[in-house]
């Protein structure tokens, strides 16, 4: 009986379906980090508005039936991937970064969210003060031209708006906080899709040798 059933569970395997991904290779360790977080933030963190029209109906779907849902967007993800002509914008917006407080003030005033900050800084440095103040800078390494994305692509606002083009939301990016060997690192954002919607984390990324991926989060806000 084990044969049979190890052939049912490789076809199984072999039959589901995720979203794809792909990890940048531009030769820059940086910016390869920043490709595939923002790859990542589109397709899960961004309440799908980047699959356009179909999203409501994703939506609809959702409420009757989520596993349903969910193959679909996989279908839809994977439908739109590296499809230019079929992308939205996601404006980078750098006017201001929200501010982390600095070590002490969260230590003495919010002990259980430092319960959870710290261990996220310490996997970085156990200068905790200097993550912080690079986790309230902007992302000033790279325009927006830069980055390289597979659903969907990025743009100043300015150029969004004369170009009239679909808007996912506007994301606003820290720098990005490496490790001394350069397998994880930390940055913050804020992704607004309007008064009533976005979302602000803390985001832990590692690369075991396949691209960087989103390993641990830690929320702030969900409008």
């Amino acid at each position: 009986m084990r044969l049979p059933l190890l052939i049912f569970l490789t076809l199984a395997a072999a039959c589901r379906q995720e979203l794809k991904f792909e990890a940048s290779d531009t030769g820059d360790a940086r910016l390869d980090a920043y490709n595939d977080l923002l790859n990542e933030i589109v397709a899960r963190r961004t309440y799908n508005i980047y699959l356009g029209e179909d999203e409501e109906k994703l939506f609809d779907l959702g409420i009757k039936d989520s596993a349903a849902a969910r193959k679909e967007k996989v279908r839809l993800h994977n439908r739109l991937f590296g499809d230019t002509s079929r992308f939205w914008t996601l404006v980078l917006d750098t006017f201001r970064m929200p501010q982390l407080n600095d070590a002490e003030t969260e230590q003495r005033e919010y002990p259980d969210a430092a319960g959870r900050l710290f261990p996220l800084l310490d996997s970085i440095s156990p200068d905790r003060q200097a993550v912080i103040d690079q986790l309230n800078t902007n992302m000033d390494e790279y325009p927006p031209a830069a980055f390289s994305l597979h659903t969907a692509r990025t743009r100043p606002m300015e150029e969004a708006r004369r170009r009239n083009e679909w808007i996912i939301g506007r994301l606003r990016l820290s720098r990005m906080v490496f490790n001394k060997r350069m397998d994880k690192a930390l940055v913050f954002y804020e992704f607004k899709c309007g008064d009533l919607c976005g979302r602000k984390e803390l985001l832990q990324l590692e690369n075991k040798g396949k691209g960087w991926r989103i390993t641990r989060s830690m929320s702030f806000a969900v409008y």
